[in-house]
């Protein structure tokens, strides 16, 4: 059974708004979703179902 896992240390992506370039660190949201995944995959083991 795969595992959704986010191993990376730092992950940023690239945001046009209202004309200037900004940096926003993604990492944290990535870290949110696997800690989602992870409480859906213990309570009732959905993800098994998704991946």
């Amino acid at each position: 059974k795969p595992r959704i896992k986010v191993e990376a240390s730092s992950i940023r992506i690239a945001v046009k708004k209202r004309g200037v370039d900004e940096k926003i660190d993604i990492l944290p949201i990535a870290k949110q979703l696997d800690h989602i995944a992870n409480n859906i995959k213990s309570k009732n083991n959905i993800l098994k179902y998704l991946f």
